[in-house]
């Protein structure tokens, strides 16, 4: 995948993942577009190595992605706090 279509499609799941999870997280714009990667290239090897493909492979880069919104925005709220 080019850089740009990773960075964009990046920013979609990044932002989509924010979206399914509940509350405010302190996440800025950066971060969710880093989210979204990783959630995508994570999708990518699951699916790859499960045999995956098609929409299934979309499901799981969002699931990784929500896991790693949950996860970061929780760690920014507990070092917020300190």
């Amino acid at each position: 995948m080019e850089l740009c279509t990773l960075l964009i499609v990046g920013a979609l799941i990044g932002a989509f993942a924010r979206l399914i999870v509940p509350g405010w997280q302190p996440i800025g714009f950066i971060v969710t577009v880093l989210i979204g990667v990783l959630g995508i290239v994570g999708g990518d090897f699951i699916a790859d190595k499960a045999d995956l493909d098609g929409f299934v492979h979309w499901l799981v880069a969002i699931g990784i992605s929500v896991i790693l919104v949950f996860i970061v925005a929780g760690a920014m709220r507990f070092s917020s706090r300190r």
